[in-house]
């Protein structure tokens, strides 16, 4: 369902969508409760929407990018697919937290990077303003392919690959591989 430049400002409750949902550039305030989506939402540009609702079923991948959503529920802890919270106002996510494919929160002010995370693909970072430091990456981190870390102020406290891979143990982060602002990455697999 392609609900782009609609006059809509909630769905009913209990919808349920057998396919994608794409929400751009809307009035919507609501997703409504008991939201059931087979396949992926995407969600851009939606600049009253700054609630997400606790009772939501995503089967794939969750996009939300320039969208004012404040806070993400601590209910959805399982992503099918990838994850993209680019330019929301999300700076917490829930201890526990595991995405099948990218979790991507460029440009967020995310404060830290939740316990027990686990993201199947890369995790970005790039432009968090607010991690600044080791305490900003909880414990049993695991990213299985790239971690990038450009544009933050924790970027100040690596300036050579020495200092990555001093973060990378001190933080006990399992990853495969470090962008973190110069030409080439550092490989951990």
């Amino acid at each position: 369902i392609d609900r782009s430049s609609s006059k809509i400002e909630e769905f009913a409750p209990k919808m349920e969508i057998d396919g994608d949902l794409n929400v751009m550039k809307t009035d919507i305030k609501n997703l409504g409760k008991d939201l059931t989506i087979k396949n992926d939402l995407f969600i851009i540009n939606c600049t009253n929407l700054n609630l997400f609702p606790n009772k939501i079923f995503v089967g794939g991948s969750i996009a939300i990018k320039n969208t004012p959503i404040k806070s993400w529920p601590k209910t959805i802890n399982k992503i099918n697919g990838n994850l993209g919270l680019y330019q929301t106002e999300i700076s917490e996510l829930p201890s526990g937290l595991s995405v099948n494919g990218v979790l991507d929160l460029r440009d967020t002010p995310i404060k830290k990077i939740p316990d027990n995370l686990f993201v199947a693909d890369s995790l970005y970072v790039t432009g968090c303003q607010n991690l600044k430091g080791l305490f900003s990456f909880g414990k049993n981190i695991r990213v299985d392919k790239n971690l990038h870390i450009k544009k933050t102020p924790l970027m100040n406290s690596l300036k050579s690959q020495d200092d990555v891979k001093s973060f990378i143990e001190a933080t006990g982060m399992r990853v495969g591989r470090v962008h973190y602002g110069k030409k080439y990455p550092i490989n951990f697999i």
